[in-house]
């Protein structure tokens, strides 16, 4: 296959324009030779399909004159002009696979657009093979994380706070110090928490509610309401009260989102918690998964009766091999103490408010 492809920035100008007998993934992965400013630029990229190379090289040659203008523009040949009387239509698709991080600015990072999957190419540059993607000799078990680790983790978020040099910067900040405090204190999935709306932590009086959490495949018509943690209502609290958020005014406003105000997606906020654990030296493979799989760990290392534990966590845990166990024991009718399990005993990290600068300038 032979491709056409154009680098497009935010207000939509075309900046560079070039050509590929490769995968476009296998291309974009390799393209290094433009100013690193033509990567920080690019948005969007676009390309269309030709049939053979000589198409495709005299279609480069008619884009690369047709897109030139004055502004940045990254194509230097020194093309002659378009033909007069010559005019070429094609449908432009947008690429949505991955890209190498010096694409970091394009919506393909932006929108969570996978790097998934991994590729495998034979010599002519068809693909070979498509399979999930694995790094090299890295495990994908996700690991939570001790009571140790995830005050090494609050302390680099908070740091990252405060460091903030502009509001934009300190919101998204404050968000993913906020979204990691939840996650490690509710036994939600993460899907749930990137989720949440005003309406779902605070009713009509501004006043915190229960979060409700649905139980197991076999007891899903059971609903528990799970109360917020001290703790972390009084994080909530601040972060409400500093951006001036209420139930009038932002009712169905998410709380995690992106700069582009997109739901925050579980890829992104793994790389934000891949950051804070490196900056701290703890060797774990981190991701999404790990704000629920801390708090099961705390719950488990910090129960005397470690049966109990694991019957109260496998009653929303269904599919994981401990649960299949407690099955398969019989031992799932046991009576559990939820409301010992929701108690303030099983909070975990501890924040001081006092250290958050922007709370304590107002």
């Amino acid at each position: 296959m032979y491709y056409v492809y154009r680098f497009i920035d935010k207000k939509k100008n075309i900046i560079y324009v070039g050509k590929s007998k490769q995968e476009l993934e296998k291309r974009f992965k390799g393209h290094n030779h433009l100013p690193n400013t033509c990567y920080e630029l690019t948005y969007k990229i676009e390309y269309i399909e030709c049939s053979t190379e000589s198409d495709m090289s005299i279609k480069e040659i008619y884009y690369i004159n047709k897109f030139r203008h004055d502004g940045v523009y990254f194509n230097i040949l020194d093309m002659t002009d378009v033909p007069v009387g010559v005019e070429i239509t094609d449908k432009w698709k947008q690429y949505k696979g991955p890209l190498p991080e010096q694409f970091r600015n394009s919506i393909n990072f932006t929108k969570g657009y996978a790097n998934h999957k991994e590729v495998r190419y034979n010599q002519d540059g068809s693909i070979s093979q498509v399979r999930s993607y694995k790094e090299k000799g890295k495990s994908t078990f996700v690991y939570g994380l001790t009571n140790k680790e995830v005050d090494k983790v609050l302390d680099s978020l908070i740091a990252n706070l405060n460091a903030a040099t502009n509001e934009n910067q300190k919101q998204i900040r404050f968000r993913n110090l906020l979204l990691f405090f939840i996650g490690i204190n509710i036994p939600h999935q993460s899907a749930y928490i990137f989720s949440l709306r005003y309406c779902d932590v605070f009713d009509e009086n501004d006043a915190f509610r229960d979060l409700p959490l649905t139980l197991s495949r076999e007891n899903k018509d059971e609903v528990l309401y799970v109360p917020i943690k001290e703790s972390v209502k009084q994080l909530i609290a601040a972060y409400v009260n500093l951006y001036g958020m209420n139930y009038k005014n932002n009712r169905d406003d998410y709380f995690f989102v992106t700069r582009q105000h997109q739901i925050m997606t579980q890829k992104n906020y793994g790389r934000i918690l891949e950051t804070a654990t490196q900056e701290k030296r703890i060797q774990k493979n981190v991701g999404s998964e790990t704000l629920r799989k801390t708090y099961f760990l705390n719950v488990y290392r910090t129960a005397k009766d470690k049966l109990n534990a694991i019957l109260f966590l496998s009653k929303f845990s269904a599919g994981m091999r401990d649960a299949s166990i407690i099955r398969y024991l019989n031992l799932t009718n046991e009576d559990i103490d939820y409301d010992y399990y929701f108690s303030e005993k099983f909070s975990i990290g501890n924040i001081d408010l006092t250290q958050i600068k922007c709370i304590n300038q107002k």
